[in-house]
């Protein structure tokens, strides 16, 4: 339950996080919403390994290794997409600030 309510809840928070301009806010929600994608990563794993005998653990493994791929793999696009607008902010606010 508790891991359902932080992926909920950083889910909802990094979507609110998208009227704030501060960069810094922006960025620890994306930290929040990783860290809630791999505790869902990391329960689902356990309970595989815990719930399954030797046949069904190997069939678990093919479902395992796709969804830490997606999971992985969204939380890479979710940083590559923070960091190149955080580029874009960062150069908007060099040249509003260059002396004409």
């Amino acid at each position: 339950a508790y891991t359902t309510y932080r992926a909920a809840a950083a889910f909802v928070n990094f979507k609110r996080s998208r009227n704030s301009d501060n960069i810094l806010v922006k960025e620890i929600y994306v930290i929040n919403l990783a860290d809630a994608m791999m505790a869902v990563l990391i329960l689902q794993d356990t309970l595989i390994t815990v719930g399954s005998t030797k046949q069904k653990n190997d069939d678990m493994t093919v479902f395992s290794a796709v969804t830490s791929g997606v999971i992985l793999g969204f939380i890479l696009i979710i940083s590559i997409y923070s960091f190149i607008k955080g580029i874009k902010k960062y150069k908007l606010l060099q040249n509003n600030n260059e002396p004409c």
